[in-house]
């Protein structure tokens, strides 16, 4: 008898500490759902605010390109010219920036992004 009375109370001790590891587990769950909830959110946010930005620059640029086109067309007496040398513009512009800063922005990029997903 003494035996199964110490079973008894082994057992009367365990399940508070099952209870709580349940209780904990699902605690632990909300915290990191919650986690990514928020994380989702700043992220998606960010990308969004950034995005208009980046839209908002757009723009800016490919009206002034126009218009640098057109004066350089005038100057040039010929309007296509002018489109021509803004086009050989960027054209050089990208070369520059994909043969000399391609791996620093990637890297950049990439350092940034995993900051903002661990933090």
């Amino acid at each position: 008898m003494n035996n199964d009375e110490t079973n008894q109370d082994k057992a009367m001790l365990i399940e508070p500490l099952i209870e709580r590891i349940g209780d904990y587990t699902k605690t632990n769950y909300q915290l990191v759902k919650l986690k990514t909830i928020g994380k989702s959110a700043d992220v998606a946010s960010q990308l969004v605010s950034r995005s208009l930005v980046i839209v908002a620059c757009a723009m800016f640029v490919l009206i002034l390109s126009m218009g640098v086109s057109f004066w350089l067309g005038e100057l040039l007496q010929n309007t296509g010219y002018g489109f021509f040398c803004v086009a050989l513009f960027y054209g050089l512009l990208a070369l520059l920036l994909y043969y000399i800063f391609h791996k620093r922005i990637k890297q950049y990029l990439h350092n940034r992004i995993i900051v903002q997903l661990l933090n």
